[in-house]
């Protein structure tokens, strides 16, 4: 199992101590993981990705890609034909995939028809890079990250005649990230129209701890996104939502709290709890807390939160009108109390001894995993065995969805 969904099982054990002395403060918010394992008036949302499919028209909203995840995207226009070859006519094939509605800062791979294809150095002047495999000389793709400023000529060429459907010069995509994919016919290769997913690197994200202007050290300026950079650290991103993140219509999406009001010292150590390598069962290493999300506006920002609290093991309180973020196991306490420290104004209960409704032995948990296509997995099981035989052997789950954790 990898650090990722692994850190988070581990801390669910040790959290219930942390949160009965945190809870101590008002206003602090109840821990995620322990959210997740309440009854909700609506289910949860899936823990694969958000667009498994390729979106056709229709009424959407606005998106954007954070940290590293996998789309599907949508269709910017149907499917589009050109060019003769080897005697068979139309034989090119056009997708234009759009990937959100923020500019991102890379693409990683696509998977066509169930097989992750790499993308060579190998660059078509009309049709961007070679894809290696079974697709070499049957698939390219090009890339635009959203800031292009000219419409594409390859479309403009093919396409700019259409009768139908004409790709005009002013067909730019000001600040929106698309793919364009061109397929060349073979029945060898292809079985009808292609599926496609891609992998990519979502938008920049302000880092307070690289701001020199605001008590951290480095360029960036929460004034100016060009200082900004990619990330997939869950705290940092968590903190850009608590921050808003700016949409292209001007609006707002996220809670707009001031930076006075998310401490820095506070804020950075989550964040850099986020950067701690841990080391995995073989050896190797990675940061701990690592993730992505595709994010519709029409979701609340406390709902995308939440998801990505589960993927760090983390709370967010407010106290006063001032946010503080935990990430990981909880700390060791800083003070001790007894009975006669706790002023008691109102009736309280204590309930020790909770149905088996409320007790676990044993933690089950899916997520996107990378190497099956992004598709929905099942994480290893943790399992008490001593807590199992406590509760005669009854197995007593607690089911867990990691959608903002890809990685095992």
């Amino acid at each position: 199992m990898g650090v990722a969904i692994g850190a988070a099982f581990t801390a669910i054990t040790s959290t219930a101590v942390g949160s009965f002395a945190l809870r101590l403060v008002a206003g602090l918010a109840l821990s995620s993981l322990a959210r997740a394992l309440q009854p909700k008036p609506k289910a949860p949302r899936p823990p694969g990705i958000a667009t498994e499919v390729t979106t056709t028209g229709g009424v959407e909203p606005q998106s954007f890609l954070f940290g590293w995840y996998a789309t599907a995207g949508g269709f910017v226009a149907p499917p589009m034909s050109h060019g003769t070859s080897g005697g068979t006519p139309n034989a090119y094939l056009t997708y234009v995939i759009d990937l959100g509605d923020m500019p991102i800062t890379g693409l990683d791979y696509v998977i066509v028809d169930g097989q992750r294809v790499e993308l060579t150095e190998t660059v078509h002047p009309d049709y961007g890079r070679e894809a290696g495999g079974i697709y070499a000389g049957r698939l390219w793709v090009k890339f635009y990250d959203g800031t292009q400023t000219e419409a594409d000529p390859m479309l403009l060429d093919k396409y700019g005649d259409d009768p139908e459907r004409p790709w005009l010069p002013d067909m730019v995509g000001f600040g929106i990230p698309y793919l364009i994919f061109t397929f060349l016919y073979d029945r060898e290769v292809y079985n009808g129209l292609p599926q496609q997913r891609s992998v990519a690197r979502g938008i920049k994200l302000y880092d307070p701890r690289l701001d020199g202007s605001e008590g951290g050290v480095g360029p960036h300026r929460w004034t100016d996104p060009n200082t900004w950079e990619y990330s997939n650290n869950l705290p940092l991103l968590i903190y850009n939502i608590k921050r808003g993140i700016t949409l292209p219509d001007g609006s707002v999406w996220g809670t707009q709290v001031a930076a006075s009001d998310l401490p820095l010292a506070n804020w950075a150590a989550a964040i850099n709890a986020g950067d701690v390598l841990a080391e995995n069962a073989d050896g190797s290493f990675e940061p701990a807390y690592r993730g992505g999300y595709e994010v519709k506006v029409d979701q609340e920002p406390f709902e995308v939160v939440d998801e990505l609290l589960k993927g760090c093991s983390g709370e967010v309180a407010e106290i006063g009108g001032t946010w503080y973020a935990r990430v990981g196991a909880p700390p060791l306490p800083s003070y001790y109390l007894t009975d006669e420290d706790i002023l008691r104004s109102e009736v309280q209960d204590l309930d020790p001894f909770p149905g088996l409704d409320s007790t676990y032995n044993a933690v089950y948990a899916s997520y996107p995993e990378p190497d099956s296509l992004w598709e929905n997995r099942d994480a290893p099981s943790r399992v008490d065995l001593e807590l199992r035989a406590s509760d005669q052997d009854r197995d007593l789950p607690a089911d867990l969805t990691f959608p903002a954790v890809p990685y095992g």
